[in-house]
């Protein structure tokens, strides 16, 4: 009998091409989504709600990009000397929160998957993106483009990619599918190449611990 491990996940994403001078001028490729979503679509074990906060200081929100399971809470603690708001009225799931003063906070729960596009009604510039997936396996770039997703199980999955200056249409499938050998001795290797306003995704996953037997 053989075991199949879980492992990690890692790959790197280039922005190229971008009409963003801060892309270019400092190879920022920070906020960049990626998730696995299993090849047949079959459902798997639905993921753990999180509770996670995107918070308002100098009219900004930071982090601009998060990614969050269905179900989780994100909260908008305001830490300006002044009244915020956030609210979406876009695709995924249009929310209000109001305005509320400063040292407060308003919650969220997001119940549908889907990207949301968040706004503050009061102060025009202040903008970010959550991205809400129906899967365990997801995690945003740092500024290197490094990504890495924890605990997958050998199958076949379909890498989703979503970038917020992608051209209209995303998030954007792979072009290959992720291929693991389901007996757990050897994950693929897989170089994804794909136009996400010039965004390339180079992703590997390493060698499952040894196998166990009976």
């Amino acid at each position: 009998m053989f075991t199949a491990y879980a492992a990690p996940i890692s790959g790197t994403v280039e922005i190229t091409n971008s009409r963003d001078a801060a892309v270019r001028k400092h190879k920022d490729y920070t906020g960049v989504v990626v998730w696995l979503e299993t090849a047949d679509r079959a459902p798997s074990s639905p993921p753990t709600p999180k509770r996670v906060q995107m918070i308002q200081r100098d009219k900004r929100f930071n982090p601009h990009v998060i990614a969050v399971p269905v179900g989780s809470t994100v909260a908008f603690p305001n830490f300006d000397p002044i009244f915020h708001n956030a609210f979406s009225s876009f695709s995924g799931q249009p929310f209000d929160v109001g305005l509320y003063p400063p040292g407060t906070s308003r919650s969220v729960t997001f119940r549908r998957d889907g990207v949301v596009r968040v706004f503050c009604n009061i102060h025009q510039t202040m903008s970010a993106i959550i991205v809400v997936v129906k899967t365990p396996w997801y995690a945003v770039t740092n500024a290197q483009g490094g990504y890495q997703i924890a605990g997958v199980p050998p199958g076949d999955y379909r890498l989703r990619v979503f970038y917020e200056r992608a051209p209209a249409g995303g998030p954007f499938p792979s072009r290959e599918w992720w291929r693991r050998a389901l007996r757990g001795f050897l994950f693929d290797s897989l170089v994804i190449t794909r136009s996400v306003e010039g965004a390339r995704s180079r992703t590997s996953s390493p060698k499952t611990p040894p196998s166990g037997r009976d």
